[in-house]
């Protein structure tokens, strides 16, 4: 072999085992990049999910609040309409009380006075009657 051969081999070479351990640094950043790239999106996605059941939970209880709440509410409206009714129905059949036995008590009084008036007229009648039989016989 020549010199130049030598020469020309070793430049070569040299070129050679410079360029491989370039390679392999690129290719090693290449990976480390991908790699941060996949960590950066995994830390993301678990960033959402993280979010979204925060927000699930979040919607859920105001959900079941509302829910309550609307429930609670139906409940206190039936109840007062339910306590207005039955005082309604009460104050009703007290007036319809009063009014009967006002009814009641004027018609009584109405036929004590007929009675008391028809018993004044009989009595006037036959009083009359004894004095006028009274006096005939006389």
């Amino acid at each position: 072999m020549n010199r130049n051969t030598v020469i020309v081999g070793l430049i070569f070479s040299g070129i050679f085992l410079s360029i491989v351990p370039m390679q392999f640094i690129y290719a090693q950043n290449l990976i480390t990049e991908k790699l941060d790239t996949i960590k950066n999106a995994t830390e993301d996605a678990v960033g959402i999910i993280e979010n979204t059941t925060k927000s699930a939970i979040t919607a859920g209880a105001t959900i079941a609040k509302n829910a309550t709440e609307d429930a609670v509410g139906i409940i206190e409206n039936t109840t007062k309409s339910a306590i207005t009714t039955g005082t309604e129905l009460v104050a009703n059949a007290t007036e319809a009380t009063t009014e009967a036995t006002e009814s009641a008590i004027t018609t009584g009084t109405e036929l004590v006075a007929n009675a008391t008036e028809a018993t004044t007229e009989a009595t006037e009648r036959i009083g009359s009657q004894c004095y006028r039989s009274h006096y005939r016989s006389h």
